[in-house]
């Protein structure tokens, strides 16, 4: 008697971009030369913990921010984004770009908060701060038992 043994692939990727709410405000940097690390801005949210299209136990495996920046000919900004599974402020290492990867264990499925710093004096502001999320999820944990 022969039985046939296949194995399924279980762990999957996806992405999908999410909206933050409201408008970061940042008042610039008064003093540069005794605060040459900048101001961070106001801090603005994003819930996804009831976000549908989010498969169960989902996991970062990357984050990108992106937002609008008025005036938009400004230099010396960073964002940085906290998720509330762990309370930590990541900062972008390039434009935008987090360090983040699946060994960091933040789901998707949580209330994130962004701010973003400034070096020069001026005031700035950043709306329509969206974040793509790469993520990976676990099959089987989509069944209802």
């Amino acid at each position: 008697m022969y039985f046939p043994v296949s194995i399924n692939n279980r762990i999957y990727s996806a992405n999908g971009t999410f909206n933050f709410t409201g408008t970061a405000s940042n008042a610039g940097n008064p003093n540069i030369l005794t605060n040459p690390s900048g101001v961070d801005s106001s801090v603005i949210y994003m819930d996804l913990t009831n976000n549908t299209t989010i498969p169960n136990g989902a996991i970062v495996k990357s984050i990108t921010t992106t937002g609008t920046l008025n005036p938009s000919n400004l230099g010396g900004i960073t964002h940085k984004i906290l998720s509330a599974e762990n309370n930590v402020w990541y900062t972008a290492i390039v434009s935008g770009t987090f360090g983040l990867t699946t060994s960091n264990n933040l789901k998707v499925a949580k209330k994130w908060s962004f701010k973003y710093n400034f070096k020069a004096k001026s005031s700035s502001k950043m709306s329509n701060v969206k974040a793509t999320i790469t993520y990976e999820y676990d099959l089987t944990n989509q069944f209802k038992y």
